[in-house]
């Protein structure tokens, strides 16, 4: 129900809420890794992490190499998308073809996604390790 001001109370009391949730979220991790309840490699302060990200969002390398990763990921989706659209509609029009394949299908589906990030990082071109900016 709307008071006549334009705003909707239901609207305001859900984005207080975020807001409450968020400020309790972030307040514990910043108390949490200040108050060592947690070793500082599992748990940097929140103060901490945004210090670095702040240099990091200034370093003209870093923005260049987001840019980078930011094109490749989209040449990626515009090349996999079509191809996954188009392999699932052809796979649920022909039955035959969805029995060939669902074995394989079902097989990849089970394999959990981050095992494919070793054998990225290992056939890339580039050197993940020489392009890291020190964070100390």
């Amino acid at each position: 129900m709307n008071d006549g001001d334009g705003q909707d109370p239901a609207m305001g009391a859900a984005l207080a809420g975020y807001l409450t949730f968020a400020v309790v979220l972030l307040g514990g991790w910043e108390l949490t890794a200040q108050l060592a309840l947690v070793d500082r490699d599992l748990l940097p302060p929140l103060s901490e992490v945004c210090a670095i990200l702040w240099r990091f969002l200034h370093d003209p390398r870093f923005i260049s190499d987001l840019g980078l990763t930011a094109g490749e990921v989209a040449i990626a989706f515009l090349i996999a998308a079509p191809l996954a659209i188009s392999t699932g509609f052809l796979l649920g029009e022909r039955l035959h073809l969805a029995e060939t394949f669902n074995p394989v299908v079902h097989f990849v589906l089970a394999v959990p996604q981050s095992i494919f990030l070793r054998s990225e990082l290992a056939f890339s071109k580039r050197s993940y390790s020489a392009s890291r900016m020190p964070i100390s």
